[in-house]
Formats: structure tokens, C-alpha cells, sequence
């Protein structure tokens, strides 16, 4: 008999009856479920606390908060998020309008498999085509820019979903193509690794990843009032030492970072909810509403106010 907690329940699936539900313990052996996908659509929504396997989330509109570990992340149309197999997490959705979201989840196998295949070489493959002993991946857990191809592929699984079509083939094949491009994504964001000024890789990966865990911090506290000194504290930094290492790697300092993505969150609250500018401002992390009608006029050209009508 399965169980599913309400959250797990609500979810529109890929593949019928692989779903594992860690918070009722779905199956004893969690590795006998396939990879899967699902989406869902809601306003208001609390997943409550599972343990995921290798997932990747993302949203087709608007914004979906998650807590992994002690981080707070924020995805929106524009990013994706990836927990790593066995991490704590939990999610949260408080929208006017229905936010439609997506998970895939992967089979600890298929993502060895992919590895294997990206590694080495037609030979190796061709003498030896399956993995023998390959140690595990983890992913940074940050939320990553999606592109223009991710995007693609995360459409397809909805389309592919909301079809019913149930094809083990088809989103097999999803499933392979989108590994593909996220560890493709992942070794091209380690890349930004040198552009930070030390010797040792794994002193610059390490950088590279509390960065990134600081700019999501800067993501998921947008209505807040913030300050280079807790932004800084989240990458366990000192606040020269991250402002010249945030500079260096993302070409921005976190300022024009945190403008920039209240600029977008406005835009979107002005196109798809009935809120007024006063509370949009707010909501946007400006204290007047004088101060952000100023910088959206800097930013687009028009008020809030000529902008919605």
C-alpha cells in the first residue's frame, strides 16, 4: 500500500507510481524507485521536511522558496536549484496567482551512468560501456542560471506530463539530455573558480561555492533591508575580502546584484498581482514608495504606475 504526504500527493507525475515520499517511507528501499518528474500548480503551499534524492527544482512563473540545510533559496523562471541525494529540505509558496513548479528526480544509477558516459572516451565506452566503481557527484547546492536549451527540455517534461503520456522512453531520454546539460552548466560555473585569486583549486572551488551560496541569500531576502556586513557573514568572509571576490567573479558588486533582481520582482508583482505600488515597494525591499518609483523610472524608463497601465 503506498503512502504520500499531502504535498507528495498533489503532484502530477511522469511516470505513475514511482514516487517516493520520504516523509511516510513510500518503499523500504528508496533505490527501486525510477527517476521521475512532476509539476504542480498552487498559490499557497508548505511542503513540510524530506529528504531528497538528486533533484532539481525550478518554476515557470513567479517564485518558490525552499530551505536546504540552513540556506534559504529562491527559484524563479530564470534559474534552477539542485539538492544533492540525502539533503534536508523543505518548500514554501505564497503567491496571488498560481505558481506552476517543477521537480526531477534522478536515480542515483542514471546520474553515474551519464558521468561515466561524459568522462571518457568511445573507446572506453565501447570496450567497457558500463560504469564500474565511479565515486558519487555532489553538485553545488545553489541555484544556477537556466538557459536557453535547459529551459527547453524543463518544457518538454511538463508538456510531456500534462500529455499523460506515461512513456518510460520518453522521458528516459529527458532525463539523459538534461544530466547532460546540468553537468555541462556545473563545469562551466566552476570555471568562474579562476577568476578568484588563489593557488590551490580546491581552496578557489570552495570560494566559489559560499559565494554562491551569498548570492542566493541576496535572492531569497529581497523585501529585506540588508547590509554588506550580513551579506558577507553568509559566505563566512569579510566584507572586503567577498565585495572584491563578488566583484571578480560576477562582474557586479552585490548592490547592483540586489537592484537588479528587485527590479525584476517588481516587474512581476506589477504585471500579475492586484497589490498596489505601496505594497509592491515594500515587497521589493524599498523602504518609500519615492525611492522605488526613483530607480524604476532609472531602470525602465516609465513609473510603476505607466508601467502597469
Amino acid at each position: 500500500m503506498s503512502y504520500l504526504c499531502p504535498f507528495c500527493n498533489s503532484l502530477h507525475s511522469a511516470i505513475k507510481g514511482e514516487v517516493y515520499c520520504s516523509v511516510f517511507n513510500q518503499r523500504e528501499d528508496a533505490q527501486s524507485i525510477k527517476s521521475n518528474a512532476f509539476y504542480f500548480k498552487s498559490k499557497k503551499i508548505k511542503s513540510g521536511k524530506h529528504i531528497a534524492r538528486m533533484t532539481i527544482k525550478t518554476v515557470f512563473n513567479g517564485y518558490q522558496n525552499f530551505k536546504i540545510d540552513k540556506n534559504n533559496k529562491t527559484v524563479n523562471k530564470d534559474n534552477y536549484l539542485i539538492i544533492n541525494q540525502g539533503q534536508t529540505w523543505n518548500s514554501e509558496i505564497d503567491s496571488e496567482n498560481e505558481v506552476i513548479a517543477l521537480t526531477i528526480a534522478f536515480h542515483p544509477v542514471l546520474i553515474k551512468q551519464v558521468m561515466y558516459s561524459l568522462i571518457n572516451s568511445s573507446e572506453k565506452l565501447l570496450s567497457t560501456p558500463f560504469y564500474g566503481h565511479l565515486e558519487g557527484f555532489n553538485f553545488f547546492e545553489n541555484t544556477y542560471e537556466s538557459d536557453t536549451m535547459i529551459k527547453k527540455l524543463f518544457t518538454k517534461f511538463k508538456k510531456g506530463i500534462d500529455y499523460n503520456s506515461n512513456d518510460t522512453l520518453f522521458f528516459k531520454e529527458l532525463e539523459f539530455d538534461l544530466l547532460k546539460l546540468i553537468f555541462q552548466k556545473h563545469y562551466k560555473v566552476l570555471e568562474l573558480a579562476t577568476l578568484i585569486p588563489a593557488k590551490k583549486k580546491a581552496v578557489r572551488e570552495e570560494l566559489l561555492l559560499r559565494l554562491g551560496t551569498s548570492k542566493d541569500f541576496i535572492l531569497a531576502n529581497l523585501s529585506k533591508k540588508l547590509d554588506l556586513n550580513e551579506i558577507s557573514g553568509v559566505a563566512a568572509l569579510s566584507p572586503y575580502h567577498f565585495l572584491r571576490l563578488f566583484k571578480a567573479v560576477y562582474k557586479k558588486t552585490p548592490y547592483q546584484y540586489l537592484m537588479e533582481e528587485r527590479m525584476k520582482r517588481s516587474v512581476y508583482l506589477l504585471k500579475n498581482s492586484s497589490k498596489s505600488i505601496n505594497e509592491i515597494s515594500t515587497e521589493s525591499g524599498y523602504e518609500s514608495h519615492s525611492s522605488f518609483s526613483r530607480n524604476f523610472k532609472e531602470y525602465f524608463g516609465v513609473t510603476p504606475i505607466l508601467f502597469r497601465n
